[in-house]
């Protein structure tokens, strides 16, 4: 999983990212997350993610 290496990222920003699509399951696999932006993704039409593993989620913009 691409996600593995990111374990311990707490903030993960991806505001105005045009390519950003899809958001995956892979998401559920950085547990220390606790801010994640995607405001502005414009091309954002899907979101496959869960989020009910991630505890330390404070902020989903």
């Amino acid at each position: 999983d691409t996600f593995n290496a990111l374990k311990s990222l707490t903030l993960l920003d991806l505001s105005d990212c045009i390519k950003v699509e899809t958001i995956h399951n892979g998401f559920a696999n950085l547990p220390f997350l606790k801010r994640l932006y995607f405001e502005d993704c414009i091309n954002l039409k899907e979101i496959h993610a869960t989020f009910d593993g991630m505890k330390n989620l404070k902020i989903l913009w």
